[in-house]
């Protein structure tokens, strides 16, 4: 209610990005962090303690402040992203959203991942919607390109491109 995070990348590809914050009782904005990453994702989990803020890039590296502390390592979403060692080239990551209490990544080839609040790790949460067989050669049309997430844990929404959109209900996508 009272503050706004965003991030900027001068030159996409440079894999650097500053993190600016707004709080609305300061009245002004400072760079918060510099990053050696490109962020596709910040979000906000108010807790009843601190505020934790999370970051999430292309590849599938994840992230996370307060702002009491300074940024914790990353850890690596497995599988996702193009170039780290873990990928399996589904692509990158595209969004972070948090959903009762439990924060989701979406990306390219159906990918996406869930981390639950009591959950060290992620975990895919795409059965029966990864794409496992795409390549370079797979019209683009037909790669689903997840670009965002809504919803409750039991009924949760993915839209994409060329008009696709997904529905999870209780157990299936």
């Amino acid at each position: 209610d009272d503050s706004v995070y965003i991030s900027t990348t001068a030159d996409y590809g440079s894999g650097e990005c500053n993190v600016y914050y707004y709080s609305i009782e300061g009245g002004s904005w400072f760079r918060w962090l510099k990053l050696a990453v490109n962020l596709v994702g910040i979000v906000l989990d108010e807790g009843d303690s601190e505020d934790i803020v999370h970051f999430l890039d292309e590849e599938g590296f994840f992230s996370q402040a307060s702002d009491s502390s300074k940024l914790a390592p990353w850890q690596k979403i497995a599988d996702a992203g193009v170039y780290s060692e873990s990928a399996k080239n589904y692509g990158y990551l595209n969004t972070l959203r948090i959903l009762d209490g439990d924060l989701y990544a979406v990306g390219r080839a159906g990918q996406i991942y869930r981390k639950r609040k009591t959950d060290t790790d992620w975990a895919h949460f795409d059965q029966g919607i990864l794409q496992r067989n795409i390549d370079h050669k797979t019209p683009t049309e037909n790669v689903i390109d997840l670009q965002d997430i809504a919803g409750n844990s039991e009924d949760l929404y993915c839209c994409g491109g060329y008009g696709k959109l997904f529905h999870f209900s209780k157990q299936k996508w």
